[in-house]
């Protein structure tokens, strides 16, 4: 846990380096290297997020070779970015550095916590300081472009009647269920049994939440088997069907989905509609900002590499 706050941080713009000196260096931009193992990390981080253990995918497989060199290129274009930041350096920063790390360091417990933290990252708190540094010159070079950056009210309209029909809020209804889970747990006609009789205390008056909380199988059931809004197309067919079509405040009968037997109870619902240019103006100004912003760095990074001298291995 408190190993996160320095992964956390340092993630942000940098990949930290599980690297050591023998290790294989991927590329070199202007003599500073890249080392294999940082792009296996974000492989990792990927795999993670899509559910995928990483112990369990071989890094050496020919088959990662492409995806391999991409994100070699995200990490050579960062390094760019990070040198090229260097100039954006200011009276004070030191300071600045300092203070991070101490907002570092307070996540720790002890000192013997922290220091066993950089151990285990290969990391010495000079090399720490050095990427805290690099953070805050980079944000500090994108803060400059980002000043520089208009978006006019006609590019704004222009936007806004292209994609008209992405900027609308769908039909919406606020369930709560039951759900018995069928398969390993138990069989069809027992989970039917049990909903039916879910269902006929239901109909005497006992409270839905209350029964939710008893027998309902998934994350929902603490908070009495609320789901929130639910939109059409993000719930299975069977379950959206029954949603949509069950009146506010009735409860529906036992139904089945590929999970097993549910009950709704509808709360409330919500009637889509298209969003006036006014309602969604502030967003398109984020969304084209990001874009020029997005652009203007790429365009420095692409002129910057020409100068530099970036040799990959990979």
């Amino acid at each position: 846990m408190k190993r996160s706050i320095i992964l956390g941080f340092l993630l942000a713009i940098f990949i930290v380096s599980f690297a050591f000196a023998e290790e294989k260096v991927a590329a070199k931009v202007n003599g500073k290297a890249i080392y294999e193992s940082e792009v296996n990390t974000v492989i990792a981080e990927l795999l993670l997020k899509n559910g995928i253990a990483p112990s369990s995918v071989d890094f050496n497989n020919p088959q990662l070779v492409e995806i391999k060199k991409k994100i070699l290129e995200q990490l050579i274009d960062r390094e760019v970015l990070a040198q090229h930041s260097k100039t954006f350096t200011y009276k004070g920063i030191e300071n600045d550095v300092n203070k991070k790390l101490d907002e570092l360091k307070s996540g720790f417990k002890t000192d013997k916590e922290y220091k066993d933290a950089l151990q285990k990252n290969n990391l010495t708190e000079t090399e720490l300081k050095e990427k805290i540094k690099k953070n805050i010159l980079v944000k500090k070079q994108l803060d400059s472009y980002k000043s520089k950056i208009t978006v006019s009210e006609q590019e704004k309209k222009d936007f806004y009647n292209k994609n008209k029909d992405k900027f609308v809020i769908k039909d919406s209804v606020h369930v709560k269920h039951i759900v018995l889970l069928t398969g390993d747990k138990r069989s069809d006609e027992e989970a039917k049994k049990l909903i039916d009789k879910i269902y006929s205390e239901l109909k005497k008056g006992v409270n839905f939440e209350d029964l939710a909380k008893k027998y309902s199988e998934d994350g929902s059931a603490k908070m009495g088997g609320d789901l929130g809004y639910i939109t059409r197309g993000k719930v299975v067919p069977e379950f959206e069907k029954v949603a949509f079509e069950t009146e506010v405040g009735k409860i529906s009968k036992p139904f089945k989905s590929q999970f097993g037997y549910h009950i709704l109870k509808v709360v409330d619902k919500k009637k889509g509609k298209k969003l006036s240019y006014d309602e969604v103006k502030d967003q398109i100004t984020k969304i084209l900002s990001d874009q020029k912003l997005e652009t203007m760095i790429k365009s420095n990074i692409e002129n910057w590499k020409k100068q530099d001298k970036i040799e990959r291995y990979l």
